[in-house]
């Protein structure tokens, strides 16, 4: 894209974690007034995907393309409006998580996928949610910074929380469902579902609004230029390895047996780094001028 809207510097990026660790007082209550009390102006939220003007339903849909990642057992003819991104592994995790995350992005390494487009840019220049939080309005960084807290959210039931699509905008309710089931940690939000939140709960649709804002970023990211690409994968994979090289006695000690899968899951983002140092002049600092932080991403 080359309007001058969509173009931003990556160093004009600040955290959107707050330092405070109280949780905001009007955030309570059941369903409906969990992240948000409803007021005017709330549901007034923003599903279009970035590029208003094609209205090809498929243009709509983020794919991984040559990239794409299978996270479950889908129908192939249901293509979904925004994979999940894969959670990468931090220090604090506990063993199991760790370990699953572990088996989830070997695979992805073994299936010469890209980890950086697996995790969303997750912790990297291309990180899109510092991107979004800047766009966010108020209600929406609120909410959007409590769902990061871990403020929990009240269940759904899936089988009676639904309404007819009928005539409601396809883009609509395939960005609501996207945002739930990024909210959720889960795939099985349906467009039914969104109708259904949309009528019935817009005290949170300030936070599924949040959610699609740092989604549309997700796809503005996956079309930023190779060099950048070539970066988050380089900075993801020395942070995956160092808290996996971190944790290696806690999986010794707790999960002796899939010892040999994290020495395997090393091993695979070893070559991978060297290969990259290899292969991509530049991208260690030293080697030659590093400028990302000062250049604008006018490719997007």
């Amino acid at each position: 894209m080359s309007n001058s809207d969509d173009e931003f510097q990556l160093s004009d990026v600040s955290s959107f974690e707050s330092d405070d660790d109280d949780e905001p007082v009007a955030i309570v209550g059941e369903f409906g007034r969990a992240f948000g009390d409803g007021k005017p102006g709330s549901s007034d939220i923003d599903f279009t995907p970035l590029n208003e003007d094609d209205n090809d339903e498929d243009k709509y849909i983020y794919d991984y393309a040559d990239n794409d990642y299978d996270y479950g057992d889908d129908n192939d003819n249901e293509r979904e409006y925004l994979p999940l991104p894969i959670d990468p592994p931090h220090r604090n995790d506990s063993i199991r998580t760790l370990m699953e995350k572990i088996r989830t992005l070997l695979h992805v390494i073994q299936s010469g996928k890209i980890i950086a487009v697996a995790t969303g840019f997750a912790r990297t220049i291309l990180d899109p949610e510092p991107h979004a939080y800047k766009t966010m309005i108020f209600e929406e960084k609120i909410q959007f910074w409590t769902l990061k807290k871990g403020f929990p959210l009240p269940a759904f039931d899936f089988e009676n929380q639904r309404e007819p699509v009928g005539g409601w905008d396809v883009n609509l309710r395939r960005g609501i469902k996207a945002a739930l089931n990024v909210a959720y940690g889960t795939r099985r939000f349906e467009d039914e579902h969104a109708v259904w939140v949309k009528k019935n709960e817009k005290g949170m649709l300030p936070l599924l609004g949040a959610i699609e804002k740092v989604n549309q970023q997700r796809r503005r990211m996956a079309l930023a230029c190779e060099r950048y690409q070539e970066k988050a994968e380089f900075q993801i994979l020395k942070q995956i390895l160092k808290v996996v090289n971190n944790d290696k006695w806690r999986v010794e000690d707790e999960y002796w047996g899939n010892v040999s899968m994290v020495i395997q899951f090393n091993d695979a983002i070893v070559a991978r780094i060297d290969a990259m140092v290899r292969d991509i002049p530049g991208l260690v600092p030293g080697e030659a001028k590093q400028e990302e932080e000062a250049v604008e991403l006018s490719s997007l």
